[in-house]
């Protein structure tokens, strides 16, 4: 199945090619025409049907997928993925998990210490980086590359104090 976002002006909905055998794509013509509906709009609402069904419970918390979909969405593709893998990292597929593995590992997304959770997470500048943190996940740019784009050397820490201030004597 193919997601192409529409062209036209400010994209509110994305086209997706469907292949159906022609028993169940008449079986969507009728239901179409019993609810006075377009056979795209039967498709969202069954989509919703199926979201509302669907269980996403996490930590013994009851979600839908409606939830699931509104507690994960974001218009930033980063986001999104951060945000799926901290909350259903085994819907993450190997693409998703290698730029994942990238993003745990370095430090400079982080303010906690190994803690992935959505408050720990520098989501501004995981954005800002998203480009490198492909190309380092598609293998067109090597993982040291990024690190040092992200800490240059001298550069200041995270705290905002250089690594030698501790070595100076009082």
């Amino acid at each position: 199945m193919a997601i192409k976002p529409k062209k036209s002006g400010s994209a509110k909905t994305e086209s997706v090619t469907i292949r159906l055998n022609p028993r169940l794509r008449f079986g969507l013509e009728l239901l179409a025409r019993k609810q006075r509906r377009s056979t795209t709009s039967v498709i969202e609402w069954a989509i919703d049907q199926a979201l509302e069904r669907e269980d996403f419970s996490i930590n013994n918390e009851s979600a839908s997928g409606v939830d699931a979909t509104n507690n994960i969405w974001d218009v930033f593709d980063s986001d999104r993925l951060v945000k799926l893998a901290i909350y259903y990292p085994q819907l993450l597929t190997y693409e998703e998990e290698v730029t994942w593995k990238i993003i745990r590992e370095i430090k400079e997304f982080w303010y906690g210490n190994g803690d992935y959770y959505e408050d720990g997470c520098d989501f501004q500048t995981i954005r800002k980086f998203w480009p490198e943190i492909k190309a380092v996940a598609d293998g067109e740019k090597n993982l040291s590359e990024l690190q040092q784009k992200l800490s240059p050397p001298n550069a200041p820490t995270k705290n905002g104090f250089d690594e030698f201030d501790n070595d100076v004597p009082f």
